[in-house]
């Protein structure tokens, strides 16, 4: 039997490496074929961006030769004979000639210009001066007196937009005007317009970002400047910069496209390609599928066909020859498990029956002591409303009065009447803040006694500490061995959250409970060095979870102790103090009910620095399935919570 599962195991070790290089081998030929058209994109892109350059090139040969033609013949004759305007209309005759992408070419001075082709009206006003293939050409602008290009902008005939490369000419020292070249983008347009590789998409960018060529303009002519982030998808709008940052020529991965650019030698132009990632995997693998991959696979099923075969049998043959003890040790171990998840289950319950009597108890105390109270408080404005009549009453007799009663006046001298007058009203105004004080408790009352609520309600959890608070604070109160614990609330601005009220108000009071009898177990000498503190912590740590932290200054938790001590029935207190529950179920009513985290942090290194127990939660709860991992215990000491403080003792 064992010669049988050996060989069983060889031959399934053996097939599993030669599936594992079939699945290398295949992945490799694919992730070959995958580079190779990137570098047919490269390829493609480069010859596009080339000829469009070449195109661009001949606009900046025109606009130079103009400009060097333009001023030696100003030096030679003066600028308004016959002969320079003749010689200038040739000039740019030639030069349109030259360059058949040229939409007009031109040469405006300060009072003269000439435009051809002949459609386009030789008249010359001042608003000419003010256009920027102009206006960029002047001194004050262009000292250098460099050539140019102007951004685009929407033709004046309406048949598209319109980029211009023009030159200053100067006679000396002296600005003379400007000659140039309008090219129509739409000439250029059929460099981007033929279908591109294997779905890519191309389109060109000016040097303001806007779009320059695109596929769609051939439909429709674009009259308008358009940003160049619309070429791109939605993912990739916001990276247009961070496209153009990278080197020219190079593929980039970015949002699951491929994306590449060139930059134009002769003009501040930008040539992008995008393609998505999955449409160039899925081109590659429709190449390869039938050459490569079905012949693999192929081989591959009928091989795990015979392996799966000749496994069954052998595990067949192996099951039936197992031995009956290893069954029965099977067995027990399944028991025991069982027995252990019945005895967890039902000491679950027990505690759950104890936190259920005493919200029940709480409930009705506070439900019976709301009614007096209730009444007294009712009562107590229409008191103060009726004592003060009866005062001023009195003010009235003593002021219209005229006649002095002896005997009246012996009496309000023996019951102090002046200091009834002022001491009343106070006394009054006391009991109404003491009746307040009782409302608010029997509130906090109330609200903590919603244990036993089964439905996931939206909870304020400032509002459950609140209540547990004052459900404890008997316990922080001094007693003869150590002074009273100083609570600090350091609450920040967190929203409230959809959970299990009454099950959260169980793991506030165990946390509590828990930090208190840390205290109460230093020593005398502890507590005069370091006053027992408790803090209570809440802020934001994410957009969707929140973070409780309930820190002590106790003793702080062992090495030893502090992996174990979410462990069901595991406690450190003595016989009859402690259950070894109540970590246990506060964690998992975290974990399980509420998909968050209870993690303990201490630093037993440093004295008196205690324990902080931090419950994370989300502030929505959603589906879940399986209990949300934590960490039990940690011993790096947590930072504090920024945080509104505000402190009560």
């Amino acid at each position: 039997m064992n010669s049988k599962i050996v060989s069983s195991h060889r031959l399934f070790a053996a097939f599993s490496v030669f599936f594992l290089i079939s699945g290398v081998f295949c992945y490799a030929q694919l992730r070959s074929l995958y580079l190779k058209d990137l570098s047919i994109l490269q390829q493609s892109l480069r010859q596009r961006s080339d000829r469009l350059d070449e195109r661009v090139r001949r606009g900046v040969v025109t606009v130079d030769t103009l400009q060097s033609t333009t001023t030696t013949q100003l030096k030679q004759s003066l600028p308004q004979s016959p002969e320079t305007l003749e010689h200038q209309e040739n000039l740019l005759e030639n030069s349109l000639k030259a360059f058949p992408d040229a939409m007009r070419i031109y040469s405006v001075g300060s009072t003269k210009s000439s435009f051809l082709p002949k459609s386009f009206p030789e008249v010359h006003d001042s608003s000419l001066l003010l256009e920027p293939f102009f206006k960029l050409g002047r001194p004050d602008i262009n000292p250098s007196r460099s050539p140019y290009w102007t951004k685009s902008s929407a033709s004046q005939f309406g048949n598209g937009m319109i980029i211009s490369r023009a030159a200053p000419v100067y006679l000396g020292d002296q600005f003379a005007g400007v000659v140039g070249v309008d090219i129509l983008i739409n000439n250029l347009m059929d460099t981007v317009s033929d279908k591109t590789y294997r779905g890519a998409n191309i389109f060109v960018v000016g040097h303001d970002r806007n779009l320059l060529l695109h596929p769609s303009f051939n439909k429709d002519p674009n009259l308008n400047p358009i940003a160049a982030t619309t070429a791109l998808p939605p993912e990739l709008q916001p990276h247009l910069e961070r496209i153009l940052q990278g080197k020219s020529g190079e593929m980039q991965s970015m949002e699951g496209y491929q994306v590449m650019y060139y930059n134009l030698q002769n003009v501040p132009w930008h040539f992008v390609l995008w393609i998505p990632e999955s449409k160039l995997w899925l081109t590659t693998v429709k190449t390869s599928f039938w050459s490569s991959v079905v012949p693999w696979l192929g081989l591959m099923t009928i091989l795990g066909v015979i392996m799966g075969e000749v496994r069954r049998r052998n595990i067949i043959q192996s099951t039936l020859q197992l031995n009956t003890i290893e069954n029965l040790q099977l067995k027990t171990i399944e028991l025991s498990d069982t027995l252990a998840q019945l005895k967890q289950a039902q000491a679950h319950l027990i505690q759950n029956e104890k936190m259920s009597s005493l919200s029940h108890l709480v409930g009705g105390i506070a439900h019976e002591i709301n009614n007096p109270v209730n009444f007294i408080h009712g009562n107590l404005k229409h008191a103060q409303e009726y004592i003060q009549s009866l005062l001023t009453l009195i003010g009235l007799y003593e002021k219209n009065s005229s006649q002095i009663i002896p005997k009246i006046q012996d009496y309000s001298e023996d019951v102090d009447l002046d200091f009834i007058k002022i001491d009343l009203p106070m006394i009054m105004k006391s009991m109404g803040n003491g009746t307040t004080r009782i409302c608010e408790i029997v509130l906090l009352l109330r609200n903590f006694a919603r244990m036993d609520e089964s439905e996931l309600k939206i909870v304020d959890l400032h509002e459950g500490i609140e209540s547990t608070v004052a459900i404890m604070r008997h316990r922080l109160v001094s007693n003869d061995r150590r002074p009273e614990i100083t609570l600090k609330k350091l609450f920040g601005t967190i929203p409230n959250i959809e959970c299990y009220a009454g099950l959260i108000n169980q793991v506030f009071m165990a946390l509590l409970s828990n930090a208190v009898d840390a205290i109460n177990n230093c020593s005398a000498e502890q507590l005069k060095e370091n006053p027992p503190t408790l803090e209570i912590i809440t802020a934001m740590v994410a957009d969707d979870r929140i973070h409780i932290s309930i820190r002590d200054n106790g003793t702080g938790v062992p090495d030893a102790v502090i992996a174990q001590i979410f462990d069901p029935f595991f406690t450190t207190k003595v016989v009859g103090q402690g259950t070894g529950l109540g970590l246990a179920i506060a964690h998992q009513i975290i974990t399980e009910r509420h998909a968050g985290k209870l993690t303990c942090t201490t630093q037993t290194q440093t004295p008196n620095t205690g324990t902080t127990f931090t419950i994370e939660l989300p502030i929505n709860q959603v589906a879940y399935s399986k209990p949300t991992q934590s960490t039990q215990g940690s011993k790096q000491s947590m930072q504090p919570l920024k945080a509104n403080a505000s402190a009560i003792k």
